[in-house]
């Protein structure tokens, strides 16, 4: 699964924010309904969101960027 994020980061960091995002995804997409109208949409959105968090909070560890992002996106 590809998802595209910012060219300034290193091959490390995008491997994580990657494996972050895809677990949310997936989390959010078993059968949860969501307001927005495609996965792309949905994708696009926790995208944006993941890369905030892992700006503003220098988290490294795959599943915490995850939980942090699950728990951001349920305050919506």
């Amino acid at each position: 699964m590809l998802f595209i994020l910012p060219r300034y980061l290193d091959p490390l960091d995008r491997e994580i924010l990657e494996r972050a995002l895809e677990g949310a995804v997936v989390m959010l997409s078993d059968g949860k309904p969501h307001d927005l109208d495609s996965d792309d949409e949905l994708k696009a959105e926790l995208r944006r969101e993941l890369i905030e968090i892992a700006q503003s909070s220098c988290i490294t560890d795959v599943e915490t960027l995850r939980d942090r992002l699950l728990n951001a996106w349920a305050e919506r």
